[in-house]
């Protein structure tokens, strides 16, 4: 049903589109909620994600560089990636933070989920800090990237990931809303 007062807008059908790597198309089809009229909106159906801040005991943000296909050239991040089938995403950031850096940590927090872009896109990524991230010998030479990843590591102090930020070196929207969660971004 049509419900003009909250905006919603009603879904009268759903059809698959095609699988890839990371999401699945699909196409749904709406009713305008004042005028009715019929939309085939397409979705990006993905699995959720998770990004991590990490610090280190001497407060160093633990960072990667990793070339990205979409725009093309080496980008700066925190690290992150998705949540595997039937995994919890604390698990996930945890194994991810593991995998790309070699660095682990005991203490950690949830600063909540946000959005990529719900204009047409399901993706929720999940954001996490953690505090006294250490370099773990034991696993550091066995940091297992996937076919897609050639990452670079690095450590930066805060003042210098927020300055990044304001000079547009990070442009990720999923790195920036996590740091805006536990720093202040505000140019000044």
């Amino acid at each position: 049903m049509v419900n003009a007062d909250d905006g919603s807008w009603e879904m009268t059908g759903t059809e698959e589109g095609p699988a890839l790597r990371i999401f699945t198309a699909h196409f749904d089809t709406f009713l305008h909620p004042i005028k009715g009229l019929p939309l085939r909106a397409t979705v990006l159906a993905t699995p959720p994600w998770c990004n991590v801040i990490a610090l280190t005991p001497d407060n160093q943000m633990v960072l990667v560089r990793q070339f990205r296909f979409g725009v093309r050239e080496v980008t700066l991040e925190i690290p992150g990636g998705m949540v595997d089938p039937g995994e919890d995403h604390k698990a996930a950031v945890k194994r991810e933070l593991q995998e790309e850096t070699g660095y682990t940590s005991g203490d950690w927090t949830y600063l909540g989920a946000c959005q990529q872009n719900p204009a047409f896109h399901d993706e929720l990524c999940h954001m996490w800090l953690a505090k006294d991230a250490r370099l773990s010998h034991d696993h550091i030479d066995k940091r297992q990237h996937d076919s897609t990843e050639h990452i670079h590591v690095e450590l930066m102090a805060p003042a210098a990931v927020v300055q990044a930020v304001h000079d547009g070196e990070f442009q990720h929207p999923h790195a920036i809303v996590a740091l805006s969660r536990v720093y202040d971004l505000r140019l000044k």
